[in-house]
């Protein structure tokens, strides 16, 4: 029993070179206090604040191969016995679709497959 498994590209954003950074801060205050004797006193006053900051940074994509599990199923048959293939190793099959399993039609359909050949997964494909 095999479970099927594809390779998708999955997008990624790299930060290439060196980040540059801009910052700018300014402030001014102001008081203000006038006295008359007709209306009264008064006073006023203001204040103001800026601030920025800026980041810049070159960032490229980069794609890899990421493994997904499918969820669908397969039954597999050898001509002969195998002893190298062992379980839950990842292999790439080599086989011929000889239909659905007509016994589990009430549950999810598994494949049959007549295995040609299997191979153990080069590092840089899978990865």
């Amino acid at each position: 029993m095999v479970r099927e498994t594809s390779l998708r590209a999955t997008a990624r954003e790299v930060q290439v070179g060196s980040t540059t950074r801009i910052e700018h801060t300014s402030s001014a205050k102001a008081q203000r206090e006038v006295e008359t004797t007709r209306y009264g006193n008064a006073r006023s006053s203001a204040q103001y604040s800026s601030s920025a900051r800026s980041d810049y940074s070159h960032l490229n994509r980069k794609f890899e191969n990421e493994r997904v599990e499918t969820g669908r199923l397969a039954l597999g048959r050898l001509a002969r016995a195998d002893p190298f293939l062992e379980p839950e190793k990842d292999f790439l099959f080599l086989a011929r679709f000889d239909g659905i399993n007509p016994s589990r039609e009430e549950e999810q359909p598994v494949a049959l497959l007549s295995i040609a050949g299997y191979f153990q997964p080069s590092a840089l494909l899978v990865q």
